[in-house]
């Protein structure tokens, strides 16, 4: 059929491209495949509803506002939600503190511990913004140096030129496909995280500006 002759020969074209490459194609393919992980993961943790679910939200805005919720509502709620915003609310609402500086920095000290959490695997997509262009780089300095080698007057055979062009060049595109998508995510990612701290921040504050004068007491062990 057309449509798998069509399939099977771009397979190729593509198979072709990555064997031209050699060693360093295959570098870059590791690294393509490490990005790809890492976005997919970084768009799964980085949901708002996953990072600062919406009953925690709300009890939380409705603590803030003086609206009417119970001290074992909130509890009930914090208690149960290992979210990022959870764990920060917690620590600074259902934990004893003497003032509301203290209560602001337990909460700051926890939500650093759960931003580095968010912020696992970013760090690789800009290991790999680097590293992605000075393998392709590499791929083409090893690429020319075959070309100049079937440059000598004694070989005469085209096709290790026309080898090492093809290394040197498909290197070089492969690692700037890799490297350029990941400069975009990197960045979406940072600004993402940055938000949802931010938020954070502000939601924990006003709660805790709002109840600190009549703090929320542990519930008592069963």
């Amino acid at each position: 059929m057309p449509l798998m002759a069509n399939f099977s020969e771009g397979l190729g074209s593509v198979w072709h491209f990555l064997a031209s490459g050699g060693v360093f194609m295959g570098l870059i393919v590791v690294c393509s495949i490490m990005a790809v992980t890492v976005i997919v993961a970084k768009f799964s943790e980085l949901r708002e509803s996953r990072v600062m679910p919406a009953g925690t939200v709300d009890v939380l805005v409705r603590l803030a506002s003086g609206r009417d919720v119970s001290d074992a509502q909130i509890q009930q709620v914090l208690q149960h939600d290992a979210s990022p915003l959870g764990v920060t609310a917690r620590a600074a609402l259902l934990v004893p503190h003497r003032s509301k500086e203290e209560a602001m920095s337990s909460a700051q000290t926890v939500a650093r511990e759960e931003i580095i959490r968010l912020e696992r695997g970013v760090p690789l997509l800009e290991s790999i913004i680097a590293a992605g262009p000075l393998l392709g780089l590499l791929g083409a300095v090893v690429g020319l140096t075959r070309v100049f080698k079937a440059l000598r007057p004694d070989v005469t055979d085209p096709s290790l030129i026309a080898g090492g062009i093809a290394e040197a060049l498909n290197t070089t595109i492969a690692g700037l496909v890799v490297a350029i998508p990941c400069v975009f995510f990197h960045s979406h990612f940072s600004r993402c995280i940055e938000h949802l701290a931010a938020r954070m921040e502000v939601l924990v504050e006003q709660a805790l500006s709002a109840c600190f004068t009549a703090p929320i007491n542990p519930a008592p062990p069963q």
